[in-house]
């Protein structure tokens, strides 16, 4: 019985870890690299997606607790790995336009009533825009302000805004407490979080039209950086909703009254950071190659600041309806 003490604090010790503390992750990669491949049995079969269309079934696992998992399309044929969220369906084709009417909130708009203006409040107003954008809620001016109280996201100004942690479980806590059925929740970024938002320790854009093809959201997380030489260091951050792509730009509603007060999506492009970029934030050290940076597009409150794309907050549709092929 000696070992067992030993035992149990190393399995504490290893449920502390945070992400950032994940092995290195290959830019693109996805989870393939986190979760290793289960085994795959081929099926003809075809699945209904979310938009009534059907889309081939490649193969199918057993999770443990029995439930049947499908993987569809590109989903099986990437590192053979298996998606862990629900049953979805990508066409291979990137998001479509958004419509001019997504919604757009500004977090200082005096309406809203948020705490000391708004100005931290740019979580709570873009997970809003997706609420609305989705269909969940009628009116996302309407829940802003319950969002981000201590409630739910708990939002504040000397907590620097909305910590993604907070973000998920606040935003997971509305959801249940409202019976909003039908999303699943995951976070890819630097940031800690508990583990049941996923792993993946950084953005991938795959991943992110993925998510936005199949009926979710997505809410991306950008820090504002400072250059010193080969080294970027963190100076604060800001989230804002990705609508949709065209053209090769993400759609993005920023809620930052340095955006405009008016409803208005902009188009933001992203590339590589300069080779050997180091970024600093939270106390990590972290390689500049597995982020992009938003090269155009996006305002800034500050000048001299560049934009990392650091985290996303993805909302994972999930279909309940499958033909088995039945």
């Amino acid at each position: 019985m000696k070992g067992l003490p030993v035992l149990i604090a190393a399995l504490l010790f290893a449920r502390s870890l945070s992400a950032s503390s994940l092995p290195e992750q290959v830019p693109g990669s996805s989870r393939a690299l986190l979760f290793p491949a289960a085994p795959l049995a081929s099926l003809p079969y075809s699945a209904v997606t979310a938009s009534g269309a059907t889309a081939p079934i490649l193969a199918w696992t057993v999770l443990p607790g029995g439930d049947r998992l499908a993987v569809l399309g590109p989903l099986a044929e990437r590192a053979g790995r298996v998606e862990l969220l629900g049953p979805v369906a990508f066409g291979g084709v990137v998001p479509e336009a958004p419509p001019s009417s997504f919604p757009d909130l500004t977090q200082t708009d005096r309406s809203l009533a948020l705490p000391l203006g708004g100005w931290v409040h740019c979580g709570p107003a873009a997970a809003s825009n997706v609420l609305e954008a989705l269909g969940l809620v009628e009116d996302g001016r309407a829940v802003v302000a319950v969002l981000g109280s201590g409630a739910y996201m708990d939002t504040r100004f000397f907590l620097g805004g909305t910590a993604p942690s907070s973000f998920l479980e606040g935003l997971d806590r509305f959801l249940r407490d409202r019976s909003l059925e039908g999303l699943a929740l995951e976070y890819q970024g630097w940031s800690s979080r508990p583990f049941r938002y996923g792993l993946v320790p950084a953005p991938c854009w795959d991943d992110v039209g993925l998510a936005l093809a199949t009926g979710g959201g997505a809410v991306l997380q950008v820090g504002w950086y400072v250059r010193r030489g080969g080294e970027w260091r963190r100076r604060g951050g800001h989230w804002v909703t990705l609508a949709g792509f065209e053209g090769g730009a993400w759609s993005v509603a920023d809620p930052g009254p340095w955006a405009g007060r008016k409803p208005q999506l902009q188009p933001i492009r992203l590339g590589p950071l300069p080779e050997g970029t180091v970024l600093l934030a939270g106390g990590n050290r972290m390689d500049g190659k597995a982020f992009r940076q938003v090269l155009t597009g996006l305002a800034r409150p500050r000048q001299g600041e560049a934009a990392v794309a650091e985290g996303v907050v993805l909302f994972w549709r999930r279909l309940k309806e499958l033909d088995w092929g039945r």
